[in-house]
């Protein structure tokens, strides 16, 4: 009797298989991606079926892929995580602004001068043709220059001097030259500069005189 109900249970499953692969050549959803069929609950009876259609009392609806799901890939060896991208470095400190430049020196800063036209005669003795009197303290560059005629009927020497300085001109009788002089000078206190003449005789008339000082900011020489 189990040998009977094992063969039984065993020819209704390759009977419902036999029909089911049988009809699958001519089942409308062949060509579909999903097969639908309807199965008697007794005796595992198939017939293919569209999506639409109700099955009969005593069947039951089945519905199956005609392919399968595509299995996973075999794991690769994964590859590292990105690294995350490094922060910005911070701007640096502005540097401090630099120190304000000294002051340049001063230029010129004063001219002083002493102009005579009126024609005079000279003395024997020393005679300021030309004078600064008042001038402020500090280092000057003097110039000063006069023109000389001789009124008699002889040769003669004039010898000047300015701030130290010494020129002399020689005039021919009844001639005339002009005598330059030019010096420095350092006054530490208001004090007066001079141009100082003498002849041998009265005899010879200066005019056109002139005395310039300009100061400066520092004086530096030598003398050979």
């Amino acid at each position: 009797m189990p040998t009977r109900t094992k063969r039984s249970a065993l020819t209704a499953v390759l009977s419902t298989s036999t029909l089911l692969l049988s009809g699958l050549a001519a089942a409308p959803q062949a060509g579909a991606a999903t097969l639908y069929a309807c199965v008697k609950k007794k005796g595992g009876t198939a017939r293919f079926v569209s999506a639409r259609t109700n099955c009969r009392r005593g069947e039951t609806k089945l519905s199956w892929n005609t392919q399968g799901v595509p299995g996973r890939n075999g794991s690769n060896g994964k590859n590292g995580a990105a690294g995350k991208n490094g922060t910005n470095g911070k701007n640096g400190a502005d540097g401090k602004a630099g120190a304000n430049g000294a002051n340049g020196a001063n230029g010129v800063s004063a001219g002083i001068g002493d102009f005579s036209d009126s024609p005079f005669e000279l003395t024997t003795t020393k005679l300021a043709i030309a004078t600064l009197p008042s001038v402020p303290p500090g280092s000057y560059i003097l110039l000063a220059k006069a023109q000389l005629e001789n009124t008699k009927s002889a040769g003669e020497v004039v010898h000047c001097s300015l701030a130290g300085d010494e020129a002399s001109v020689g005039l021919v009788a009844e001639g005339a030259a002009t005598i330059s002089l030019t010096s420095v000078s350092v006054s530490p206190l208001t004090a007066s500069i001079s141009l100082e003449c003498n002849a041998a005789t009265a005899e010879v008339k200066v005019s056109f005189a002139r005395l310039v000082a300009i100061q400066v900011q520092t004086l530096s020489g030598t003398r050979s």
